[in-house]
């Protein structure tokens, strides 16, 4: 149980839904009216200001979405000049992420340790906690403290169970993770609102192994996979162990009213996500029981309700 939601009633620093310059808490109400959600942080402000998109860096690495959450941790603090690329490049001089010319798809990929160092090259400590070391509960305390946390999990099981999976890009995202689909986007912003056409891209299939039907409007691409290929999503290795292969940028937690930890929202790169919501039930899947999970977590606060310290 969080201590400070044993008297919800007399708390002092939960806001009602909207309120966010004050407590560092605030009431999300839900269909059902006696049960809001109290959300800790800010995420609904960090997913305007952070960068959700992975990819989009002048070296054309794919694979960056730790250096993305290292940039994300800096504009957290109040370093706003801070861009994926630049982060990419001081990653490249100073030897922390992997490149490859002949696979731009891994290429940008760190290890937390690396995320640390870049982090600490720009004055934020950091440290690095295997998830053994940290739990759902202790992230969600860092988060509504202020400290950046970086989760470092593996990719779909973060994402909806079962053997379908359905994924929505606006025009913008596609532009930047689908260049060769320029014609189509053209065309898609020329449909009128509710005008549908059913499309398909050739390299969809052999990306995600599975079947594929995607549809195309003015409000973006919508894919719906279905079949046992979900599976390819996540790193396995020969003995069926589960292996961290994704970052994402913790932006904020939800609890129930009597303050047990519903789950936490991220900023998800690699799904074009400022605001993913990752369900604790999700976080066992997906990272407690996951080879190579943890965090790397600042070590003092850096910013207060969307307000930067020491910036």
């Amino acid at each position: 149980m969080f201590e400070e939601f044993e008297e919800f009633e007399k708390m002092t620093d939960v806001e009602t839904e909207g309120e966010l310059s004050e407590g560092r808490f605030h009431i999300v109400e839900t269909d059902d009216p006696e049960n809001p959600h109290v959300v800790g942080g800010v995420p609904e402000l960090w997913a305007e200001r952070l960068d959700s998109v992975q990819g989009d860096n002048f070296f054309g690495m794919r694979g960056d979405c730790g250096l993305v959450s290292v940039c994300n941790v800096e504009r957290m603090a109040g370093m706003d000049h801070v861009t994926e690329t630049s982060t990419c490049l001081r990653a490249l001089l100073t030897g922390n992420c992997q490149f490859n010319i002949f696979d731009m798809e891994g290429s940008g990929g760190t290890t937390m340790e690396q995320q640390e160092r870049l982090l600490d090259r720009h004055g934020i400590e950091s440290t690095a906690y295997d998830s053994s070391e940290a739990n759902a509960e202790r992230i969600a305390e860092w988060v509504e403290a202020g400290h950046g946390v970086i989760l470092e999990h593996s990719t779909y099981l973060s994402g909806d169970a079962g053997d379908t999976l359905d994924l929505h890009y606006d025009l913008e995202t596609m532009e930047t993770m689908f260049p060769d689909t320029q014609s189509m986007i053209d065309a898609a912003r020329s449909l009128q609102d509710g005008e549908s056409i059913s499309i398909s891209i050739p390299f969809i299939p052999g990306l995600f192994g599975m079947d594929v039907s995607c549809s195309i409007s003015n409000e973006g691409l919508d894919i719906h996979l279905t079949g046992d290929g979900l599976d390819g999503f996540t790193t396995v290795d020969e003995y069926g162990q589960v292996h961290a292969d994704h970052a994402a940028t913790v932006t904020g937690t939800v609890r129930d009213i009597d303050g047990n930890l519903l789950g936490i929202r991220v900023c998800d790169s690699g799904w074009g996500d400022g605001d993913r919501f990752i369900s604790v039930e999700q976080l066992e899947e997906c990272y407690t029981n996951v080879f190579g999970s943890g965090v790397v977590v600042t070590d003092a606060p850096i910013h207060m309700n969307g307000e930067a310290l020491n910036a």
